[in-house]
């Protein structure tokens, strides 16, 4: 390490420890950013939005079910609703973010990027 440059080094371990969290539960990844951005108490970016961690929870396992194939083709009971809560919850992730490092993103980039490729606009 003594002969390492720094920058080399901090680089390989972000690296690593991205990869590592790439593979964690959304749960988990959540509890970092919570950790790491210590909002107050029930607050929230938006209004009719609660974050609730054991929602999260169970569709992150849905979602596990579905990718190792024990869940594939299961219908999930108000889909739409799910699917409006977890884009939520990532504009929610955004304002985390923001509240802490004040760094704003473009909710914009996040809904196109969710969106059917024929469906962007050119």
């Amino acid at each position: 390490m003594r002969g390492s440059d720094y920058e080399k080094v901090l680089g390989q371990k972000l690296d690593e420890f991205f990869a590592q969290l790439e593979r964690e539960s959304l749960l988990k990844k959540a509890e970092y950013l919570f950790a790491r951005c210590q909002p107050p108490e029930k607050w929230s970016p938006m209004h009719n939005y609660v974050y609730d961690k054991e929602r999260l929870e169970r569709l992150d396992r849905f979602r596990h079910e579905v990718i190792h194939g024990e869940s594939l083709g299961k219908v999930i009971a108000n889909a739409s609703e799910e699917v409006e809560y977890l884009m939520q919850t990532t504009l929610f992730f955004m304002g985390l973010v923001n509240l802490r490092y004040k760094l704003m993103i473009d909710p914009a980039y996040v809904i196109l990027d969710a969106m059917p490729k024929f469906n962007k606009p050119s």
